[in-house]
């Protein structure tokens, strides 16, 4: 019989004896070849699920911190927006006011111009 060496060589020979050779293979197959300390343990398992719980908390936190941000973003675009209608409102009524200014001014020039011609055609007219 050849010299057995290591634990998993031991425990083949083993169930070798007990199981057969063919049930041993099979049972070997579905052990892991790893060292105990590489293998995953459920505590290994649920360890690192609370890890990736944490951050994927951490993570929803700091979405939610930049929603909020946005969320201020937007009330100030609202803000501005508001300002600018207002503004837009204020200058629709200065515009107009400067229409009605403008329409006046070439009123009142075009009457004293023809005022001015009649008076200067009333006087040519009395001197001559």
């Amino acid at each position: 019989m050849p010299a057995v060496d290591t634990p998993r060589e031991r425990l083949y020979a083993e169930l070798r004896r007990v199981l057969g050779p063919e049930h041993a293979r099979t049972l070997m197959d579905h052990l892991s070849r790893h060292p105990s300390d590489e293998a995953l343990t459920k505590h290994d398992l649920a360890a690192f699920e609370r890890r990736l719980e944490s951050r994927f908390a951490d993570i929803s936190r700091r979405f939610e911190r930049i929603d909020r941000r946005f969320e201020r973003i937007d009330q100030r675009f609202e803000q501005i927006d508001r300002r600018l209608d207002h503004m837009d409102r204020r200058f629709d009524r200065m515009e107009d006011r400067m229409d009605r200014m403008q329409r006046f001014y070439v009123g009142t020039t075009v009457w004293s111009m023809m005022a001015l011609t009649a008076m200067f055609s009333f006087v040519v007219a009395i001197i001559t």
